[in-house]
């Protein structure tokens, strides 16, 4: 790992539950996965990662006010965290 990289945790690679994880972007993702299933990080490493470029700058810009805006919108979240899933499915690498 660089110097000046994030680390990038997957399902695998938790932090240990006694620390908060770190929260720098990703609010979709923890907000549909909720803070506390780890495949959240997966999607993350995906969009750091291997995301298109144009997707990456979307979500980065736009993801904590789409989050904010899924919050009350269950079966909106439902249909977000399948996309997610089969995104991470029919990724290069596995999670």
């Amino acid at each position: 790992m660089k110097t000046n990289e994030l680390p990038v945790f997957t399902s695998e690679t938790v932090p240990p539950t006694d620390l908060e994880p770190p929260v720098v972007d990703c609010w979709v993702a923890r907000e549909v996965y909720g803070i506390d299933n780890p495949r959240w990080l997966d999607f993350r490493a995906w969009m750091r990662e291997d995301s298109p470029s144009w997707f990456r700058n979307l979500y980065l810009s736009r993801g904590e006010s789409i989050a904010h805006w899924l919050r009350p919108h269950k079966l909106l979240k439902t249909l977000v965290r399948f996309s997610m899933e089969l995104t991470l499915r029919m990724s290069k690498r596995s999670f």
